[in-house]
């Protein structure tokens, strides 16, 4: 696991997300001119993003995933220069609320952000993503109709942030992580891509939560999202 303190660009609130406001705001080569790791949603909520290594992928409700195009529009995103300040090895994590205890002792305050990056081997993963909803659509009403992925003995990695409390005015508080398969390099290959894709998809990538009490089984879900701040 690596960490660092997070000083986060960010763009649109998510409360204008939750509202149905999935317009273009700003650009991919935007967003990383602030930064090389972070996560978001893409316009029209055409799937979700995760940045890593200074690379955006882009995961559609049909579960394609793909490097997006450097003129890819974005309503909102959260990124930050990852340049790990603590680097370490966890055991076996066997629940949400687990992990989020182990990213807790790495936390110096609970008033900054952080983020965190976790590579390692998932033993059981489910996702689930929305397709773009018509204009206007409000994110609740968007995410009734979700297709449903499975995953099981994959190797990935979590790209996370850890929201204070007084950011809920315009972010979503607490951990928030999108989950991208180590083969992500293969996303592209038709293969990987079978109709209907309810099977297991390793190069798939959606967005969680880390909050509250969790689940028995770890959900990935697309609804969460993070705040931002900047204009393009």
């Amino acid at each position: 696991m690596c960490l660092v303190t997070a000083n986060p660009g960010q763009v649109s609130t998510s409360g204008a997300l939750v509202a149905g406001v999935y317009d273009r705001e700003v650009s991919v080569q935007a967003i990383l001119e602030h930064g090389n790791f972070g996560l978001g949603t893409f316009a029209d909520l055409d799937g979700e993003m995760v940045i890593l290594d200074g690379r955006v992928y882009q995961v559609q409700g049909s579960g394609r995933v793909s490097e997006a195009a450097a003129d890819a529009g974005a309503p909102f995103a959260v990124v930050t220069a990852f340049e790990p300040e603590i680097e370490s090895s966890i055991g076996p994590i066997s629940s949400f609320r687990h992990l989020e205890e182990h990213c807790d002792r790495f936390r110096r305050s609970g008033n900054i952000f952080y983020a965190f990056r976790l590579d390692g081997h998932f033993r059981r993963v489910r996702t689930r993503a929305v397709s773009p909803p018509e204009p206007g659509t409000r994110l609740v009403d968007a995410a009734k109709v979700q297709s449903e992925f499975n995953f099981a003995d994959i190797d990935g990695t979590l790209v996370g942030l850890w929201s204070p409390g007084f950011s809920s005015a315009f972010s979503v508080a607490g951990y928030h992580f999108h989950f991208l398969s180590a083969d992500r390099r293969r996303k592209n290959r038709p293969d990987l891509y079978p109709e209907p894709l309810f099977g297991d998809n390793p190069a798939l990538t959606f967005l969680t939560v880390l909050g509250g009490e969790p689940p028995a089984d770890v959900t990935i879900n697309e609804m969460t999202t993070v705040a931002s701040v900047w204009d393009q």
